[in-house]
């Protein structure tokens, strides 16, 4: 090895090793990053193992971010740590966290970010925009990314049930897609909301608004986190619209 990359190494291992005792310290940090020239992204990711080490999946997440593993960052965001703010009305948080894993994200793994980070994004601003006139429109665009999530999510339960419980000591993993399918059936029972509430709009003859309102209704009672209490509700309102625009 190296002699520059053996001593990278062990700059990395002490980072790690000794993080509780720097992180919180802004002298000591101020030392490593100016006197010492520590690069920012090996003092994230010491505190990115730190925060995987205290089950701070916050930290673990922004630290994994600011060292420039951003579709690690992601994935974990996805997993956990969106759903946890989420559900725990953190959402101002939440969407700052998003956009600052925008950039990066998009421009590493756009599918991967499509299908994760930009549907929390997206729907954060649909919750902001209530009441402005273009809720059904971003409504509508999220839909698809829902049902893939969700479709996405179905698959990981049915993997995790086949591999029975061995595969998940604790059931740590099976929580974690538990808490990802109630953040999906609250986000779908929201869509359906403003989609049956559009649809409840008369439409002034204009059978192309008719149509997308209809497209709309059958795309929301699709979603598989879509509560059954509401689709069999949505599939009759959906076959009156249909019988009124024949």
């Amino acid at each position: 090895m190296p002699d520059a990359a053996l001593r990278t190494l062990l700059v990395q291992q002490l980072l790690e090793a000794h993080c509780p005792e720097w992180r919180a310290d802004a002298a000591k940090r101020r030392f490593l990053s100016e006197r010492l020239a520590v690069p920012a992204p090996m003092l994230a990711q010491a505190e990115a193992l730190w925060g995987k080490v205290c089950r701070d999946e916050l930290l673990q997440c922004t630290a994994l971010l600011a060292a420039g593993r951003c579709m690690q960052a992601h994935e974990l965001l996805v997993a956990s740590v969106a759903p946890a703010m989420y559900l725990a009305g953190r959402h101002e948080e939440l969407a700052e966290l998003l956009l600052e894993m925008e950039p990066a994200a998009e421009a590493e793994a756009p599918a991967e970010w499509r299908g994760g980070g930009a549907m929390y994004l997206g729907y954060l601003a649909l919750l902001a925009a209530q009441g402005d006139g273009s809720v059904a429109a971003r409504a509508s665009a999220l839909l698809p990314l829902l049902r893939a999530a969700s479709e996405r999510l179905t698959a990981g339960e049915e993997a995790l049930a086949l591999a029975g419980g061995g595969s998940d000591p604790g059931g740590s993993s099976r929580r974690l897609l538990l808490r990802q399918r109630l953040v999906f059936s609250q986000m779908a029972q929201t869509l359906y909301g403003i989609v049956m509430d559009e649809a409840a709009q008369p439409d002034g003859g204009d059978r192309t608004a008719a149509a997308s309102r209809l497209a709309s209704m059958q795309a929301v009672l699709s979603l598989n986190c879509l509560p059954s209490e509401l689709r069999m509700t949505g599939v009759t309102a959906a076959v009156c619209s249909a019988m009124q625009g024949c």
